[in-house]
C-alpha cells in the first residue's frame, strides 16, 4: 500500500510557497541546453534502482533518447515548440524514472514495464507540433503501422498488463 504524506507535511504557507524551489530548479534547467540522453540515464536509474544492464531494450531506449533530440535540433534556433520541447520530454522522463521507481519498489511493475513506461514518456510528444490544438492528422500520420508486431506477438506482456504477483 502507499502511503501519501499528509497536507501537514507541508511546511508552513502556500501550496506555491512549498512547491517554490521545484519551479526555480526547473527554471536553472531550462537556461541550459535539453539534456535528454542524460534524463533518460537518471529516470532509469531512478526506476532500477541503479544503472541498466545492457539489453536490446535499454538500447531502444537510448536510440529514442537520439531521436528525440535530433528533432528537437531540426527546428531552427528559437523555433522549438514552447512547451512541447526537448526540455519538456526530458523532466516528464526524469518524473516517470521516479514514479516507476516507487512503483518497483512495491512490486507494482517489473523491470521490464518499468523500461516501457520511462521510454514511453521519452517518446510521448515526440512528432507533437507544439501547439494546444487537437492534430489527429499528425498523429495518425505518424503512428506505428498497424501491421507492426504488437507486444504480445513479440513474446512480451503488452504495456498495459499488469504484473503478476506470484
Amino acid at each position: 500500500m502507499l502511503r501519501w504524506a499528509p497536507a501537514s507535511a507541508i511546511p508552513d504557507g502556500s501550496v506555491a510557497e512549498a512547491l517554490a524551489p521545484c519551479e526555480r530548479i526547473l527554471l536553472a534547467r531550462r537556461e541550459r541546453a535539453a539534456d535528454v540522453a542524460g534524463a533518460l540515464e537518471t529516470a532509469l536509474v531512478a526506476a532500477l534502482g541503479a544503472p541498466p544492464a545492457a539489453s536490446p531494450d535499454v538500447a531502444a531506449a537510448r536510440a529514442l533518447a537520439r531521436t528525440v533530440d535530433r528533432h528537437g535540433q531540426a527546428y531552427a534556433p528559437g523555433a522549438e515548440p514552447a512547451y512541447h520541447d526537448r526540455h519538456h520530454q526530458a523532466e516528464a522522463t526524469s518524473a516517470m524514472g521516479r514514479l516507476c521507481g516507487l512503483a518497483r519498489s512495491h512490486a507494482m511493475l517489473d523491470a521490464e514495464n518499468v523500461l516501457i513506461g520511462v521510454a514511453g514518456m521519452l517518446a510521448h510528444d515526440l512528432v507533437h507540433p507544439g501547439d494546444g490544438g487537437d492534430p489527429p492528422a499528425l498523429w495518425r500520420r505518424n503512428r506505428p503501422s498497424r501491421r507492426s508486431p504488437s507486444p504480445a506477438r513479440r513474446g512480451r506482456r503488452p504495456p498495459g498488463a499488469r504484473h503478476s504477483r506470484t
